[in-house]
């Protein structure tokens, strides 16, 4: 079952944590560089996301305009992660671990693995039997070395927030 309830928006300052938001599977946009504030107060109002932010202005304003925000204060990934979770009261459940595109935040598909052998490299492709694809950016995704990195972090998040 998909976590579809927790919706975020990142500002522009945070691209890692939006990364790692997708990796727990939540539905996380990133808003690019040209994208004023009252851009972003827009799309987190119309599409019922929590604004992640930086920066205090911003805060300032969804606080008027009663729009759900993480004002996030530390440059360490994990402590943004923590507090993020922690403060929004997201869920982490892990059939939706790995569930969406980490660059372009898509849900993957699950595709054949002979539809990915022009996709990947050779030494994967005969390593791997499970292949996700990004119907968006067309980017393929395989339980690699990274992956047990990833894990030991969510494992790590999940024991911090007693979820473990």
């Amino acid at each position: 079952m998909m976590c579809l309830l927790m919706r975020f928006l990142c500002d522009q300052m945070l691209g890692r944590l939006a990364r790692w938001l997708r990796f727990l599977g939540f539905d996380t946009f990133y808003a690019n560089n040209e994208m004023a504030d009252d851009e972003l107060l827009d799309i987190a109002k119309r599409e019922e996301r929590v604004l992640i932010t930086r920066d205090k202005e911003l805060v300032f304003r969804c606080r008027k305009h009663l729009i759900p925000f993480v004002h996030i204060q530390t440059d360490n990934i994990d402590e943004q992660l923590l507090f993020t979770v922690r403060s929004s009261d997201a869920v982490i459940s892990d059939d939706d671990i790995f569930s969406r595109c980490s660059e372009c935040n898509a849900l993957l598909e699950k595709i054949k693995k002979d539809a990915a052998e022009q996709m990947v490299p050779k030494r994967v492709f005969e390593q791997h039997d499970d292949f996700l694809q990004c119907p968006q950016c067309k980017n393929v995704y395989w339980a690699g070395t990274h992956t047990d990195n990833i894990m030991e972090k969510i494992s790590w998040l999940k024991k911090s927030l007693g979820n473990y």
